[in-house]
């Protein structure tokens, strides 16, 4: 019985330690859940991206872009007053600042079908052994920092966003309303 046991015995580590069965398939089976939660959050930060429901900045800039216009072709004064220099400058940063983040829109637009790409890959490459094994973990942490910065970068987007569009909401009123006024006055 001993003769018979020892053999397997010998061929069992030998296995084990080759990594084809054992320990390696519960590595695997980690990386593939690992991936499958990755693949996951990139589907729910696709769908905010996407949201068809959110404001429309190109729609702010022309209404601010065509209000600045409205006042410059009417606002004559003899003298610089203050007030309406401050307003009129922290109207026109919303432009420039919605144009700008417009960018970080489009690099997590671009990023998230390459990441989501690279963990379809990576996945199919653990799941038949391709590779470098010993690698695998160090490729899984690439791509979850990946992850994050698309996070970090569409999180700066909205909150950005969000700020300048609240600063529309309640500037936007007041001047379109002295915009007008100037108009009425120049055309009398």
């Amino acid at each position: 019985m001993k003769i018979i046991f020892a053999p397997f015995l010998i061929v069992l580590t030998a296995l084990t330690s080759l990594g084809l069965i054992g320990c390696q398939d519960q590595h695997k089976k980690q990386h593939v859940v690992s991936l499958n939660q990755m693949q996951s959050t990139l589907d729910s930060i696709s769908k905010m991206v996407n949201d068809t429901n959110r404001r429309n900045t190109h729609t702010i800039d022309m209404a601010v872009r065509n209000t600045i216009i409205q006042v410059k072709n009417n606002y004559l004064p003899d003298t610089i007053n203050y007030e309406v220099a401050e307003r009129m400058n922290d109207y026109k940063e919303i432009r420039k600042a919605l144009s700008s983040n417009s960018g970080n829109y489009a690099k997590v637009k671009q990023a998230i079908p390459e990441v989501q790409q690279k963990i379809e890959d990576l996945k199919h490459d653990i799941q038949n052994g391709v590779g470098n094994r010993d690698k695998y973990e160090e490729y899984i942490q690439f791509e979850r920092q990946k992850i994050r910065d698309i996070k970090d970068i569409f999180s700066y987007y909205q909150k950005t966003n969000k700020k300048f569009i609240d600063r529309f909401d309640s500037l936007h009123p007041i001047v379109s309303e002295f915009a007008d006024s100037l108009t009425q006055l120049n055309n009398e």
